[in-house]
């Protein structure tokens, strides 16, 4: 059974920002072929000279039980059971970004701000490992999808692509209109092509603007012209299509609720919308990391174990906040599911053949908040599903 996909929200944040390490534990159900054990004193799992098995202070891997509640088929020796410990991360972010250099930009210190607020977004150091590809519009041949398609600021890492990302900023003058719909054409047409290459991370494209589709590339023998429908068709494609490149908008302005709709269609449910009387660099920023954040969800790539072969029905996710217990997640079958344990549920994006581990929506939010908490996911323990 395929899980739906949810749509992303600027509320769902990834606790790998403010959390600290994240261990998974495999168990093969045999002690012969374990490389880690377990110390019953702390209730973590350390390597067999004491240390931590993922390189920390080996109270860092957690998968003792949890409180179970009144629904839990949590294994009460579930600190026992767990024989192999090995670290996760969150699936890497490629954002596409295209920012608006429109005339109208230069009107109310708009790109001042907005340009300021790139270059310390490029700079951030919590960014690491982000991908990132920059493209604005128009370019000097305004319809040319075909430039468009090739951004100014190639797909790279961060911290690498920041000097390259700020040059081409810092270069940045003002002019002509909005082609709204030839630089998303050519930029989900680089995304697709890029993420069909690189099927382990996660792409987004970005449109940052200070209006909609307007008179720019619309004549007869343009297809398709420069419109609200179209870029509505262009958006909700970009998000259905294989693979999937949700569309999160920027704008910076007033009364640019139209791009909400391009919003939804590209599957992120409303645009976060800039009103030039605040602190467009402060808030253009929180923007972009909200997207960032929203982006990414909670989900982490299942790594192949040690030893041994991993049993999905024995598979437990568990979290911690400073000395608190460790509380154990329920397992759902899908996101359609997540309603029955809100803020304690988690489930596969592929129950048949799972590749990742996918907290649901607002256990996302929850875990995200916590400034000292810790998750783990322990392998070879009964899985604590919900009893319905």
């Amino acid at each position: 059974m395929k899980t739906k996909r949810s749509p992303a929200s600027f509320g769902i944040v990834p606790f790998v920002v403010v959390l600290g390490t994240l261990g998974m534990a495999f168990g093969c159900g045999s002690p012969s072929v374990s490389n880690t054990k377990t110390d019953p004193s702390s209730g973590g799992t350390s390597g067999t000279d004491g240390k931590a098995a993922n390189g920390g202070t080996g109270n860092e891997i957690d998968v003792g039980p949890g409180d179970g509640g009144t629904t839990s088929q949590a294994d009460p020796n579930m600190e026992t059971c767990a024989t192999n410990a090995q670290q996760v991360a969150l699936v890497p972010l490629d954002m596409g970004l295209a920012v608006d250099t429109s005339f109208s930009m230069d009107f109310n210190a708009k790109w001042s701000q907005v340009h300021d607020a790139l270059n310390v977004f490029a700079q951030n150091p919590n960014y690491v490992n982000m991908g990132v590809a920059l493209q604005f519009f128009p370019l000097r041949q305004v319809c040319n999808v075909d430039l468009y398609a090739d951004p100014i600021v190639p797909m790279q890492v961060l911290p690498g692509v920041q000097p390259a990302f700020s040059s081409a900023v810092d270069a940045q003058r003002m002019s002509g209109g909005t082609p709204l719909v030839q630089v998303m054409q050519g930029m989900v047409s680089y995304m697709r092509g890029w993420a069909k290459d690189h099927l382990d991370r996660k792409p987004v494209l970005v449109l940052a603007t200070d209006g909609i589709p307007d008179d720019t590339c619309t004549a007869s023998n343009i297809d398709p012209e420069n419109s609200l429908e179209n870029a509505l068709s262009l958006a909700k494609d970009a998000y259905e299509g294989e693979p999937s490149i949700p569309v999160f908008v920027i704008g910076v302005g007033e009364e640019l609720t139209a791009l909400n709709a391009i919003a939804e269609a590209g599957g992120t449910e409303s645009a976060a919308v800039i009103a030039t009387s605040g602190n467009v660099t402060q808030k253009f920023l929180e923007a972009l990391d909200g997207i960032r954040r929203s982006a990414l969800s909670c989900s982490y790539d299942i790594p192949p174990p040690q030893v041994g072969e991993i049993d999905y029905e024995a598979v437990n996710v568990t979290f911690s906040e400073g000395a608190g217990k460790l509380d154990t997640f329920f397992y759902v079958d899908s996101a359609d599911d997540c309603g029955i344990e809100p803020e304690r549920a988690w489930f596969y994006d592929d129950p048949e053949h799972p590749k990742q581990v996918v907290l649901c929506a607002q256990t996302c939010e929850r875990v995200s908040a916590a400034s000292d908490g810790k998750m783990d996911v322990a392998f070879g323990c009964k899985r604590n599903d919900v009893v319905r």
